[in-house]
């Protein structure tokens, strides 16, 4: 990430701490003015054991490499990114199997279905403020309604007639960093066949709520 003028890597470092555990992201207080100022790149969501690859274009300047994972221990580093002194050769951008646009508050790109297996996805941010692409795998069938209804239940307890239970879902997915409005990144994603819930819960800028409770969600098909 590329904080605002102002922000220290200390400020980082507190801010991406055990707080980030609770689903909030901002965790009991509300997110920092300097979150939503800052342009962070939409690295890779990895699982515990697993790789992946990325692409993502860095402007000249001051960065920070923070592990923005929930609760994670913390010991952001400071990178400096230069002009490139070598003559400018052209480049063209990568070509996505995927685009998915992410904006307030919804997926586009997503309400078809995906091709499974391994392919390259272009996320790019058109919205006003920060979103993050949470992924998990439900059941089949499970609909928007019935997500919704999960999202919004006490203590992530579902009503007693609800159709599905914890073991329904797989929580151990890939997915996509914060990406900043008007950046670009570009994941390898490798999903198996099956149904699929996106999700951002990146806390909105003026009420504090998570994008997910605002409607950003999306149940897809992986086929």
């Amino acid at each position: 990430m590329r904080p605002p003028e102002g922000t220290t890597i200390d400020d980082v470092a507190a801010f991406f701490g055990p707080q980030m555990a609770t689903p909030a992201m901002g965790g009991e207080e509300a997110a920092p003015d300097w979150i939503y100022e800052a342009t962070v790149t939409g690295g890779p969501i990895v699982l515990p054991g697993q790789s992946m690859q990325a692409i993502v274009d860095l402007t000249p300047g001051d960065w920070i490499l923070v592990n923005d994972s929930p609760g994670a221990p913390q010991s952001p580093q400071s990178l400096t990114v230069t002009e490139s002194t070598a003559s400018p050769t052209a480049t063209s951008e990568p070509v996505a199997d995927v685009d998915v646009q992410l904006q307030e508050y919804a997926f586009v790109g997503l309400d078809e279905s995906i091709p499974a297996g391994r392919h390259l996805w272009k996320f790019t941010d058109t919205g006003t403020e920060p979103h993050i692409m949470i992924l998990f795998r439900g059941p089949a069938g499970i609909t928007m309604n019935q997500v919704m209804t999960l999202l919004q239940s006490e203590e992530a307890t579902p009503p007693p007639d609800f159709p599905y239970q914890e073991s329904d879902f797989d929580f151990n997915q890939p997915g996509l960093g914060a990406l900043s409005p008007g950046q670009t990144s570009w994941l390898a994603l490798d999903l198996e066949p099956g149904t699929y819930i996106a999700l951002c819960f990146v806390p909105d800028d003026q009420t504090g709520v998570p994008h997910a409770l605002m409607g950003m969600v999306q149940v897809f098909t992986v086929a």
